[in-house]
């Protein structure tokens, strides 16, 4: 366990790409978005899906961060065990500040009337009903769900390399086009609207955690049989 919080430490040597250049993409978007606010100056109010960025950059960190730091590790004689269990620690870490910050923010926006312009960038419609420990727990398993997928892709296109990742793509091509397919031949696709429609947001939140645990596992059968 020492070693897997030594692979921790080491992440966190870049605490700009990990802590800060995340939050500088988002608060530059929130920055806009408040000067949007004050130019529109919209009386019902807007919302913006500007929260998204931080989502997206959790994504690639997970892809990329197998990428630069896996063979660095093994060749400091780390073992991949440790590796990996340093690595979800280092997402769960992330996913629970980055949450837990979110959540603070959705809180302040709420207190001051959207930031005097009635702007719903932290605080949105379904995603924040619900008490701020709901938010948090939505936030937390979103994020948790979107990183450990960027991990095990990267941890997969490690383990199989550009050929197998190309191949996994057009697999999952096929896949998607059957299933859109099989929805319209059967009129499925009304049954799945009012399946999403009935479930609140932490509901959907929650059902993602079997798909994290999944992912989690995944990569590291893929990390175990890298070769360097």
């Amino acid at each position: 366990m020492n070693r897997a919080a030594g692979v921790l430490k080491m992440h966190f040597q870049d605490k700009f790409g990990y802590l800060y250049l995340p939050w500088i993409i988002l608060l530059s978007s929130f920055t806009v978005n408040i000067i949007v606010g004050i130019l529109v100056n919209e009386e019902k109010g807007f919302y913006t899906g500007g929260l998204m960025s931080i989502y997206v950059y959790m994504f690639v960190m997970g892809i990329v961060v197998v990428a630069q730091s896996f063979p660095f590790a093994l060749g400091f004689s780390v073992r991949r065990s440790d590796y990996y269990l340093g690595t979800v620690g280092l997402i769960v870490v992330l996913s629970g500040i980055f949450s837990a910050l979110l959540t603070l923010f959705s809180w302040v926006e709420v207190l001051t009337n959207g930031w005097g312009v009635k702007l719903g960038f932290f605080h949105l419609p379904y995603l924040s009903s619900g008490s701020y420990v709901q938010q948090f727990l939505v936030y937390f398993l979103a994020m948790l769900f979107i990183c450990l997928n960027g991990f095990v892709t990267g941890s997969y296109s490690k383990r199989f390399g550009k050929t197998g990742t190309f191949t996994l793509f057009i697999v999952l091509f096929l896949l998607g086009s059957l299933f859109s397919l099989a929805m319209s031949y059967y009129d499925g696709w009304a049954d799945l609207f009012q399946w999403f429609v009935g479930k609140t947001a932490l509901d959907l939140a929650v059902r993602s955690m079997p798909v994290s645990i999944i992912f989690a596992a995944l990569s590291y059968l893929f990390l175990r049989r890298v070769t360097v």
